[in-house]
Formats: structure tokens, sequence, C-alpha cells
């Protein structure tokens, strides 16, 4: 970054050296009025201070830096729910623990891509989407909760490797 030019005062013209005058004359008594405040605020710290508020610092976002409250140190972290899996003796359907309790699809049906791959093969050429929603839901192939079952089925079909697309809405094997 280049250094100001100096300025020489053999260089200013009248008006010039009129405006700077005014300008030092306002300085002076901002000065004191600025030491005034600065007084007055201390008076009013002080005052505080006799009343137990001063000192205490503006209130901090976040967490505390150190360990996470309410854990005893050189102890594990708890494992979180919804990862374990109970089964019951002699079932072969499980279910999840923890927040969202949701059977598994029976395993004689499979996945959904399964499914699908099942029903172009027995139609013996490629389906269209429709053809393939109507059969699946007119044969209950697949256990859903899902409240568009049709948004599923076309995710499935579109990131599937097993199943490809051969024309428009059209899918084969």
């Amino acid at each position: 970054m280049p250094r100001p030019k100096r300025i020489l005062a053999s260089d200013l013209t009248l008006a010039d050296l009129k405006r700077l005058l005014v300008a030092k004359e306002q300085i002076a008594p901002l000065e004191e009025k600025k030491s005034k405040l600065e007084a007055e605020l201390a008076a009013v710290n002080a005052q505080l201070g006799k009343l137990g508020v001063a000192g205490k610092p503006a209130a901090k976002r976040g967490r505390k830096p150190g360990r996470k409250p309410g854990r005893k140190p050189g102890r594990p972290a708890a494992k979180k729910a919804g990862r374990r899996v109970a089964k019951k003796a002699g079932s072969p359907v499980a279910k999840k623990v923890g927040r969202r309790a949701t059977k598994k699809v029976a395993p004689k049906s499979g996945t959904l891509t399964d499914v699908i791959v099942k029903l172009i093969r027995a139609n013996g050429k490629p389906m269209e989407f429709k053809a393939i929603m109507a059969a699946i839901k007119k044969g209950k192939l697949v256990k859903t909760k899902s409240k568009n079952f049709a948004n599923v089925l076309r995710r499935t079909l579109s990131t599937s490797t097993a199943v490809k697309r051969v024309a428009r809405a059209t899918y084969g094997v």
C-alpha cells in the first residue's frame, strides 16, 4: 500500500487553511465532553459495583468447554436408540427397538427390487410403470406404510441396477 502524499502548508489554499482551523476549534470542546462522559460512566459503574451487578460479562452462547454434562469421566457414551435390533425366539421377522418400531418385510417377499425383477421375468417382456404398480397392488406383494407408494416405486426403478429403463415408463431386466 503506497504511503499517503504529504501536504505542505505552502501547498494549501486560504480556504483549506480556514477549514482546518474550524475543525481544530471543534476538537477541543468534543474532547472536554468526552472526558466528562467517561467520568460519569465511571461513577455509574462504581454504583453498580456497590449493588453487586457490575463485573458480570454478557451471556455467551453455546456450551461451555470441557466434558459433556451428565456423563462421568471415563465412561463410554450410551448407545443410540434405533440402532439395536431385537429378535423374538423362533420368529423370522425382526423389529427395530427405538423411536420407530417398524417390522421388516417378510423374508419370502424380499426387497422391492426383487419383487419387480420377479414380475418382469414372469411377464417375459418389459413392463410399463402402470402395469408394475397395478400388479404389486393387486397381488399385495409389498407391505408398505408409504402414503405415496408410486413415488417409492419410481425411485426404486430409477436407482436400481437390476432393472433397466427400456423406453419411456417401460422397464426390463
